[in-house]
């Protein structure tokens, strides 16, 4: 259970290819062998523009989701990649979905309409129509969404966060408890891909 912070993308890219060699488009990395976080610190410099305290929201996300399923499944082993074969828009979707927390002084919120990524998918809905099809889109593999094809990675992410908030969210969250079923299955690593 560690958080590893980089001064600077170079060190944090430089260390985490020794891990994984998808790692060039990313920001922020779990490694659920090791479990640990992989962050750096943002600069001005950077091409890649973020707020450190969602990014941390994201990753410990993806921690949360496979601590919790060690601790209930009494396995000492997580699923190496959830999401593998299929069904990766979730496991990123509920991630992106954490980084709306936010803390105030007297609460803390989370479901916020304001971010990015969800703004990214109603443009993408209902400007761009450049949403992918469900069937196709739900094949996603993790592969698939380690890509350094920005304008696609922001897509998948976009619509991953879009498809994250309808089920938690419409009529009063009717479809929540069923897509944490799936996320639960998709982390058992016993998911369908269709």
């Amino acid at each position: 259970h560690r958080v590893i912070l980089y001064r600077n993308r170079e060190e944090y890219l430089r260390e985490l290819r020794k891990h994984d060699e998808n790692v060039d488009a990313s920001i922020g990395w779990y490694l659920p062998n090791m479990r640990c976080i992989f962050v750096y610190e943002p600069s001005p410099n950077d091409e890649y523009e973020f707020d450190l305290f969602s990014l941390l929201a994201h990753e410990v996300t993806h921690q949360l989701f496979n601590e919790c399923y060690l601790a209930t499944s009494g396995r000492n082993k997580p699923v190496s990649q959830p999401g593998r074969r299929a069904n990766f828009w979730a496991v990123e979707g509920v991630a992106t979905y954490m980084e709306t927390y936010a803390l105030t002084a007297s609460n803390a919120k989370l479901g916020g309409v304001e971010t990015y990524r969800l703004q990214q998918a109603v443009a993408s809905l209902f400007e761009e129509k450049t949403y992918i099809p469900m069937r196709q889109y739900v094949a996603a593999t993790r592969e698939s969404f380690q890509t350094n094809d920005m304008p696609l990675l922001q897509r998948l992410y976009a619509q991953a966060t879009g498809l994250t908030f309808f089920f938690i969210h419409y009529r009063d969250g009717v479809y929540r408890n069923a897509f944490v079923a799936y996320l639960y299955a998709i982390y058992q690593g016993v998911d369908q891909p269709n």
